[in-house]
């Protein structure tokens, strides 16, 4: 939280504001307060908490929501309380998964609040390879049914023809993105090259290692020494 202050600070100024959302399952684990010093310096940093498990309770007020928050939120809830990998609990959140995508169709939302809402969706509410890729099958018979297209992620993932392609295709797709997302919010315009080092690659793993590390790199210079550089695009 400090790390993430001053850092907003230093780049946009002191009128920033800073929250914890604490999404973890442990109600009373509420941290507010960080202190550090050494050598006659002390510092004590305070910021205000909001715990989502606080949010249990008002999951029906949350799914009828017309904000993008509210499925946030709903969204780790959901997969908080069917976290068991047993058949009934993936099944419920496969099922769950799919009410909301679908859900997405009615709500007038712009193509970017979709995508960002699906990739927060698709890393939060995680399923096995082969009933992820059940849902999708139903959700392009969703758009069949409508006769709506509705983003390019959804038809990445193979709604039509190639599925397995289309899924694979997908999946790095979002990983690629994430990368570069990440990167513009810590340090702010991505450079073309980097960019186009990171657009192709073809290695899902090797794109999610670049998102942890696009995530922790002190600059992008670091981040292109450490992490781009000795990556085989491969």
């Amino acid at each position: 939280m400090w790390t993430n202050y001053y850092r907003l600070v230093d780049r946009y100024g002191p009128n920033v504001a800073r929250l914890a959302l604490l999404a973890d399952d442990v109600p009373s684990w509420r941290p507010q307060t960080f202190r550090t010093g050494g050598w006659g310096c002390s510092l004590r940093f305070d910021f205000p908490v909001a715990k989502l498990l606080d949010f249990r309770d008002r999951q029906g007020q949350l799914s009828l929501s017309s904000s993008p928050v509210g499925l946030l939120v709903l969204a780790i809830l959901k997969a908080q309380e069917l976290a068991s990998e047993s058949n009934e609990s993936v099944l419920e959140r496969s099922r769950w998964k799919l009410h909301v995508l679908r859900s997405l169709y009615e709500r007038g939302w712009s193509r970017q609040q979709v995508r960002h809402l699906f990739r927060f969706l698709d890393w939060v509410v995680r399923l096995p390879e082969d009933v992820d890729d059940q849902v999708f099958v139903e959700l392009a018979n969703t758009e069949e049914e409508k006769q709506m297209s509705y983003i390019t992620s959804f038809e990445r993932y193979g709604m039509r023809k190639g599925m397995e392609k289309g899924v694979q295709e997908g999946r790095l797709t979002n990983a690629r993105e994430a990368v570069i997302d990440a990167l513009e919010i810590r340090f702010g315009d991505v450079p073309d090259d980097i960019r186009n080092a990171v657009e192709s690659i073809t290695d899902l793993k090797a794109c999610k290692k670049l998102h942890h590390d696009a995530i922790r790199a002190d600059s992008i210079e670091v981040f292109v020494l450490d992490a781009l550089s000795g990556l085989d695009p491969r």
